[in-house]
């Protein structure tokens, strides 16, 4: 995931015979999302739950979100959208299935739907591996628009 930023501008944290804790958390890096977030148990067992809207690349901006962490075990479960997803995180193993909205403009997708029939994610003495079976339900490619100015501007060359 590389550096995660962000800020609680406002929220409670409760250690009264248990551990508590929620408000609106303001996601930056690694990628921009919005939640309301949740924490209870106790230190040694607990369950933290985010719910809100992440704006992921190759998705619709956007895109409702919910994940929920559970210690100890490390399990975690994903609803991005229409997909989901549930496994642990250490070590990693997730399988999910799945609708996925479709958005990279700027490498010529201008929309899309991908069905997930199912993927299996897991890591092995350092190696990912993705397994997985898709069908591409709906594909609308166009080239990206400063690609296209380009083109109307100043005419075309080509290199052969």
């Amino acid at each position: 995931l590389g550096p995660v930023a962000g800020y609680l501008p406002q929220g409670l944290l409760s250690l009264n015979g248990g551990a508590r804790a929620e408000g609106e958390l303001t996601l930056l890096a690694p990628f921009p999302g919005k939640a309301r977030l949740g924490l209870e148990g106790r230190l040694e067992e607990f369950q933290i739950s985010a719910k809100g809207v992440v704006t992921l690349p190759g998705l619709k901006e956007e895109t409702p979100a919910e994940v929920a962490f559970r210690y100890p075990g490390y399990g975690v479960e994903i609803h991005l959208g229409e997909a989901q997803a549930q496994g642990t995180l250490f070590p990693l193993r997730l399988a999910g299935y799945g609708r996925l909205p479709l958005y990279y403009p700027r490498y010529y997708l201008q929309e899309g739907l991908l069905d997930v029939k199912s993927f299996f994610l897991y890591e092995e003495k350092g190696t990912y591996h993705l397994t997985g079976n898709a069908e591409v339900l709906r594909a609308k490619l166009a080239l990206p628009e400063a690609r296209a100015k380009e083109l109307t501007q100043g005419g075309v060359e080509l290199w052969l």
